[in-house]
């Protein structure tokens, strides 16, 4: 029977919500698994040698879509040039963007998603998904694997979304979401978007550029402020929204998408996002392609920055293609 290890980010929202779900959780890998709780980075990097140590075979990581990044950088620390063992992405956050545009999540409530992919993880009924990760690097603080890197807008929309995400110390890898999940993101997401044909406050508020320099592979972009900056290796970053369409296609090159379009012209090509189809034309202030390199230099103190819904503040940040991991998928009947 393969060695598997449950990781669960005791901060993740659900469980912040309702503590016997860990218990219950502990219950059902009692016996048929390695149960470990984590709440810091430390705790995290700790758990993830051990994993090492006992030669699993695979890791349930059991939180929100920063819980995935989080476990994947301590584990591709801890292993070195090892194998990564495969990951199982568990639910216990607030909406997990990730296993869902994966086609990764498991049905049903968060106990019985969870004894769903444990269960394949243990009797090897299973698909296995190969993705790409994004590795991203900033001048402050601990360089992270991620799925998504964002910032301009992306990073203006998670502070409607989520007001505790800014004040949250950097080493609980994942805080509970101040989130409403999907329908608040839904309904912040209307808002700019009917704001945006007639300049709004509200849509200012996120759509105005963000001060910043970019640089693609090197040479600078030639525009200064940015009001979309977003890489990633999945193509739906949420609710149908198709920025980084040719997000996967090659696993050494993440899609980015920046952009410094007026917030008046880039809210409603929004219909654009939702069929996959670049936002900018030929001779506008846009970029949007396949990168090696993306770097970020902010002004000052520095700026925001999201990954996988964590938000983060530095002078600079830095993201290019980070290892392939493999990923599980339940095999459906």
């Amino acid at each position: 029977m393969p060695r598997v290890a449950v990781v669960v980010n005791a901060h993740a929202r659900r469980f912040v919500e309702r503590k016997e779900r860990l218990d219950r959780l502990a219950d059902l890998a009692r016996g048929r698994a390695a149960f470990h709780v984590t709440r810091t980075r430390a705790e995290l990097a700790e758990v993830a040698r051990a994993c090492r140590d006992a030669e699993v075979d695979a890791v349930l990581l059991s939180g929100g879509d920063g819980s995935y990044g989080a476990g994947a950088t301590a584990l591709a620390e801890a292993y070195g040039d090892r194998p990564l063992p495969l990951l199982a992405l568990g639910p216990g956050g607030t909406v997990g963007t990730v296993p869902r545009t994966l086609g990764l999540a498991a049905p049903g409530e968060l106990e019985d998603a969870f004894a769903q992919l444990l269960d394949a993880a243990l009797c090897g009924r299973h698909q296995v998904r190969s993705t790409p990760t994004l590795a991203v690097r900033a001048a402050e603080g601990p360089s992270r694997l991620a799925f998504i890197f964002g910032s301009g807008l992306v990073a203006r929309f998670f502070a409607l979304y989520d007001a505790r995400a800014a004040t949250r110390p950097d080493d609980e890898f994942s805080g509970p979401s101040g989130g409403g999940g999907y329908a608040a993101a839904a309904r912040i997401v209307a808002r700019v978007f009917v704001e945006s044909f007639y300049g709004g406050s509200y849509a200012r508020s996120v759509l105005e550029p963000i001060p910043c320099d970019v640089f693609v592979d090197g040479a600078h972009l030639p525009w200064r402020g940015s009001t979309l900056i977003v890489a990633s290796v999945i193509d739906d970053l949420g609710m149908g929204m198709r920025v980084t369409f040719r997000a996967g296609e090659d696993p050494a090159r993440p899609h980015a998408v920046v952009s410094g379009l007026a917030p008046r012209t880039l809210g409603p090509r929004m219909f654009r996002v939702l069929r996959g189809r670049t936002i900018g034309e030929a001779g506008e202030p846009h970029f949007d392609g396949l990168v090696g390199a993306l770097r970020v230099e902010f002004p000052g103190d520095g700026g925001p920055f999201v990954v996988d819904g964590d938000v983060r503040r530095a002078r600079s940040v830095e993201v290019t293609a980070g290892p392939v991991v493999r990923l599980l998928r339940l095999t459906r009947p």
